[in-house]
């Protein structure tokens, strides 16, 4: 069952009794990204990103996925050399953690922008990278898919978060 609008629907009532929470939280990000509206899962984003180590609860695992929001709303846009920017920036502020899911989606996405840009240069090395990665999430199968074909720009990205 796939219904965005009533989803959108559902986290905002559920926000209204738990304000709080970053999952919730996360979710309506999620909720707005199926929703097409990229400028305010930017905005959400941006904010829930601001709300780490500041609020409680918004632990620093939360940094990757903040990042993943806001490139890929970024991305749907066509915006990839900005989008770039984003998961460059991911991948400083979280070089000191342990390779998360979310983080190695990042580096994903950055070489689709990559590609999305003609620069097959860098994002080769990335998807290499990451199916020679031991755990890798299964993002290894996207991976391989966009080595053999490159991204191309105006591509459906599919779901904001990794597989």
């Amino acid at each position: 069952y796939y219904n965005p609008p009533l989803a959108d629907k559902y986290i905002h009532e559920i926000l209204e009794k738990y304000p709080n929470n970053p999952l919730y939280n996360f979710v309506a990000i999620i909720a707005s990204y199926e929703n097409k509206d990229y400028d305010n899962v930017y905005k959400q984003a941006s904010d829930f990103l601001n709300n780490i180590g500041v609020k409680p609860f918004y632990k620093e695992i939360y940094i990757a996925r903040s990042y993943t929001a806001m490139g890929t709303a970024l991305m749907a846009k066509g915006e990839y050399e900005e989008a770039a920017k984003v998961f460059e920036q991911s991948r400083q502020a979280t070089k000191e953690q342990e390779m998360s899911r979310w983080q190695l989606y990042n580096e994903f996405r950055l070489a689709q922008c990559y590609d999305a840009q003609g620069r097959r240069d860098l994002s080769e090395p990335l998807y290499k990278g990451i199916i020679a990665r031991k755990q890798n999430w299964g993002i290894d199968e996207v991976a391989k898919a966009n080595l053999k074909e490159p991204f191309k720009p105006g591509t459906e990205l599919g779901r904001m978060s990794p597989p």
